[in-house]
C-alpha cells in the first residue's frame, strides 16, 4: 500500500524537490535582474538630476555674471552723462564737446 515509497514514488518526490530547487533559483535571477535594472535606472536619474544641477548652476553663474555687467555699465554710464554735465558747465571745453569731447575731439 504505500504507493510514495515505490520507486515511481521516490523519482518523483526526488523530480519535485529538484524542480523547486531550480525555480526558488530562477526566481532568485530574477530579482537579482529586476534589481539590476532598478539600479541601472536609478543611475541614470542621478546622472540626470546632477547634470539638470550643472545646467542650473551653469545659469546661476551666467545670470550673475550678466547681473554684473549689466551694474557695472550703469555706474559707467552714470559716470558718463556726469562727465557729460561737468564738461557741457565749462566753456573752456566747447571746442571738443561738440563731437563728444575727449582727445578725439580736441584733435580735430
Amino acid at each position: 500500500g504505500h504507493a510514495m515509497f515505490q520507486p515511481e514514488g521516490v523519482a518523483l518526490a526526488r523530480d519535485f524537490l529538484q524542480l523547486e530547487a531550480q525555480h526558488k533559483r530562477l526566481e532568485a535571477a530574477q530579482w537579482k535582474s529586476l534589481e539590476a535594472i532598478q539600479c541601472r535606472h536609478t543611475v541614470a536619474e542621478v546622472q540626470r538630476a546632477s547634470s539638470v544641477g550643472a545646467l542650473e548652476r551653469r545659469i546661476d553663474r551666467v545670470r550673475c555674471e550678466r547681473e554684473h555687467v549689466a551694474d557695472r555699465n550703469l555706474a559707467i554710464r552714470e559716470r558718463a552723462c556726469t562727465y557729460q554735465l561737468q564738461v557741457g558747465n565749462h566753456p573752456a571745453s566747447e571746442a571738443g564737446g561738440a563731437n563728444g569731447g575727449g582727445a578725439a575731439g580736441r584733435r580735430a
